[in-house]
């Protein structure tokens, strides 16, 4: 009997010591794998110790800088074509309606310069919004009221009501160079507080918009969303506010531009001290030079432009510069674009007066000439518990026989634009026929912003008495430049 047990019991043991024996290989199996923590290589470098540095910069920047930085929303209504207003049974309930009204949000960045609630951002990003909320990196939530804005820098100043906010500190872009490490905070799609970080890569970019920006260009990545946010200097300071991108996809391809923060200053102590923006006026129509007509009129490599017209009784007419001067120098400044005159003459105040070197038949001559004002790009934020009525103004403009409207959304949608006015309808004898299709939208005149019906009346206005015209049109997707002269 004792020997029936011993045969069964002899097998289990044997059983159960192979799974014993098994589980002690793979528990020692575990025990010997080694997960390297640490590449001695690697720390050994000596130039470890800087890159580590800069980490603990870049993490100090976020810890301090983010709270500053806040999320802006937009809720608007807008009209949109009815896809169904033609629907006899649609007709029959609601009406022969051509547009129907839509909620949209959209979402932007901006940063708190003052403890009071100053705050930047862009005006592309505020523009006629009834409402905007600011939201902090810590979640509390405020209205905004918009001080201001200036819309040929696209520009916006605006305030919320708070004490002790944190804010982000102002830097000076004139210091800035190109290979300058940069940080860009903002909340791209929505993405809120998100830092990215790269380098500047060149200064006083222009052309990109219609305008009188010249754009701090970095490789940041800036998406949709960040517009209106800090571009930071590796000390923390707002050097510029990210504004734009070059893209062929809508997203980030590596270019990203920034206005400099010393010039959305200027705009911002102007708005703030007096509600106005002024700029000198020169009155001409300037066109670049090609190397080879530099080089035959005797002018240095980018030197000079060609004063193609100029306003009847303006500035320039009126100090004694003559159609077809070349202007080589401003206050002893050599002007290489039409772009860096304007940008050089809308930096000086009105009545102010400048000295303008002009080559005409081979002599360089010094001109004396008083500016004038130029005609106001600005818009201001409404005064609480104002009565008064800003009328209703024309929704139309006859210019050259084209008449030029307020577009609708879907005008601007086909066409890739934020603003500007739309061609409405051409008279065959218009000499803008040439150079203008019915359904354009025109978002400047000889440099001259038209973001809206209105300014695009005081602009028009202004260049009446013009006979060369250059208008940056959105037609398609794409922003084109036209030029005509009669």
């Amino acid at each position: 009997m004792v020997k029936k047990y011993i045969k069964i019991i002899i097998p289990v043991l044997v059983v159960l010591v192979s799974i014993i024996s098994g589980i002690s290989v793979m528990q020692a199996q575990k025990e010997t794998l080694k997960i390297s923590t640490s590449n001695e290589v690697i720390e050994n470098l000596p130039e470890l110790s800087s890159v580590l540095n800069l980490q603990t910069v870049l993490r100090s920047i976020a810890t301090n800088i983010t709270p500053g930085v806040v999320s802006i929303e937009i809720d608007e209504t807008k009209n949109v074509p009815a896809a169904i207003s033609s629907d006899p049974f649609f007709q029959y309930f609601f009406g022969n309606r051509q547009e129907l009204r839509r909620q949209y949000n959209s979402v932007g960045s901006g940063f708190i310069i003052t403890p009071d609630g100053y705050l930047f951002s862009n005006w592309h990003v505020v523009k006629d919004a009834p409402n905007i909320k600011v939201t902090l990196a810590d979640n509390r939530t405020f209205e905004a009221k918009l001080v201001g804005a200036d819309t040929e820098l696209d520009i916006a100043l605006l305030k919320i009501d708070g004490e002790d906010l944190p804010v982000v500190p102002i830097g000076n872009s004139d210091e800035t160079q190109v290979g300058d490490l940069v940080v860009a905070i903002g909340n791209p799609f929505g993405l809120s507080s998100t830092f990215t970080f790269g380098a500047v890569s060149g200064l006083g970019r222009d052309g990109v918009l219609p305008g009188l920006q010249r754009f701090i260009q970095s490789d940041v990545a800036v998406n949709p969303g960040n517009s209106g946010g800090p571009l930071l200097n590796i000390k923390g300071q707002a050097v510029g506010i990210n504004t734009a991108i070059r893209s062929q996809g809508g997203g980030y391809e590596g270019i990203s531009f920034a206005i400099p923060i010393n010039v959305a200053q200027n705009i911002a102590e102007q708005l703030f001290s007096s509600g106005t923006i002024e700029r000198g006026f020169l009155g001409i129509v300037p066109q670049e030079l090609d190397d080879i007509s530099r080089k035959s009129l005797g002018l240095e490599n980018n030197e000079g432009i060609l004063v193609s017209s100029l306003e009847s009784r303006g500035p320039a007419a009126n100090s004694g510069i003559k159609q077809g001067d070349i202007i080589t120098k401003v206050d002893s400044e050599i002007i290489s674009t039409p772009a860096h005159l304007t940008e050089i003459i809308a930096s000086k105040a009105p009545t102010s007066s400048v000295e303008i070197e002009v080559l005409r038949s081979g002599q360089r001559t010094n001109i004396i000439t008083t500016l004038g004002l130029r005609p106001s790009a600005l818009v201001r934020g409404k005064v609480e518990g104002s009565t008064e009525d800003p009328g209703n103004p024309s929704s139309s403009v006859n210019f050259k026989d084209v008449i030029f409207a307020t577009p609708s959304s879907d005008d601007l949608k086909k066409n890739g634009a934020t603003e500007g006015v739309v061609v409405s309808k051409i008279t065959k004898n218009s000499p803008l026929a040439f150079i203008l299709s019915q359904g354009d939208i025109v978002a400047a005149i000889n440099n001259y912003p038209t973001p809206t019906i209105e300014a695009f009346k005081e602009v028009s206005e202004s260049q009446v008495n013009s006979r060369q015209f250059a208008f940056a049109i959105y037609k398609n997707g794409y922003l084109v430049y036209r030029s005509i002269e009669f």
